[in-house]
């Protein structure tokens, strides 16, 4: 028979626990009366060069790896490529007594037959913590909608993949392979065009449009010559590890064409200073003798994916860097 001072004794207790759970919920009601109330008149709208002063600002608070210098030089080469009609200058900002949050948009035309599509990079989507919660995911929102874009997360944190997903977001590739190329076919390997040259063999003047950006911007840009037509690259050039020098893949037409001659791409890339290719996938690559890393800077689309195999072209990696 239990005792009833110790039956007095649990329910008290009892009482006691449940008393802090309700004090408890009352406090997270009174915060988030507190939060709705704060971000209950914030307006959503396009940013403005005006709000580039906030803009650079917010960018290093909320990502703090870089400082104010490195937003401001970002954004100027953001503001300085040919805008795509139509689509916002530089993104979406968050405003309630001054910018809160900020989301930007990299939209570019992608190659292809068809009817055009726009490709729009989402990139250092950020709230202050005061604006955080459905106001920030409707910042998000907004970015991500328009009926004739594709839409990329090229750097998506683990904390937001589920928030993405509910937009919409599908994941492309999975990880990431590091190595060296080994492909190749009997025979004479195939010749390295030029930009020019490709468009002289009949690569599509689009394609060979951002060849010679990109080129201009820095990356490595080529094409093979093979039997069926000039098949088009472009590789960023980027530092890994403690400092070794490598060429990630941002544009690949057909990925097979990269794995039958990729001994021939990864000797073109050793010319340039570069010893070893990543390259965005969800498994070994062939061709590709390395590692593969599995959930190594996975990659989600919303939308037709690109008609490329790869296709990272005008994007953050461009622009803004790792």
């Amino acid at each position: 028979m239990v005792h009833r001072s110790k039956i007095c004794a649990v329910q008290s207790s009892v009482v006691i626990d449940l008393a802090l759970w309700l004090a408890h919920c009352t406090t997270l009601d009174r915060k988030r009366g507190t939060r709705q109330a704060m971000t209950e008149g914030a307006d959503i709208r396009q940013l403005s060069p005006e709000d580039v002063p906030a803009l650079t600002q917010l960018l290093a608070a909320n990502f703090t790896r870089h400082d104010q210098a490195f937003w401001a030089a970002a954004v100027t080469r953001l503001a300085a490529r040919e805008q795509v009609s139509s689509t916002p200058w530089l993104g979406y900002g968050l405003f309630d007594d001054g910018l809160q949050g900020a989301v930007l948009t990299i939209s570019s035309r992608q190659p292809g037959a068809g009817e055009p599509r726009i490709l729009t990079n989402i990139s250092s989507w950020c709230v202050n913590a005061t604006h955080r919660g459905p106001v920030a995911k409707a910042l998000y929102g907004q970015a991500s909608t328009g009926s004739h874009a594709s839409f990329s997360n090229l750097s998506a944190a683990a904390h937001t993949i589920k928030t993405i997903t509910q937009f919409g977001y599908r994941e492309w590739s999975a990880g990431q392979v590091i190595g060296i190329g080994t492909g190749r076919k009997k025979g004479r390997s195939p010749a390295i065009l030029t930009p020019s040259a490709a468009l002289r063999e009949g690569l599509d003047a689009a394609v060979v449009e951002r060849l010679e950006d990109h080129a201009a911007l820095g990356c490595i840009s080529f094409a093979l010559a093979l039997p069926e037509g000039p098949s088009p690259f472009i590789f960023l050039r980027r530092r890994i590890a403690v400092g070794l020098p490598c060429a990630q893949m941002i544009y690949c037409a057909d990925m097979a064409a990269f794995s039958a001659n990729s001994a021939v791409v990864s000797r073109h890339l050793l010319r340039h200073g570069q010893p070893v290719l990543l390259i965005d996938a969800s498994g070994p690559v062939a061709g590709l003798s390395g590692r593969y890393f599995p959930g190594k800077s996975a990659k989600y689309y919303k939308g037709p994916p690109p008609q490329a195999a790869v296709d990272h072209c005008y994007s953050e990696m461009l622009y803004i860097g790792f």
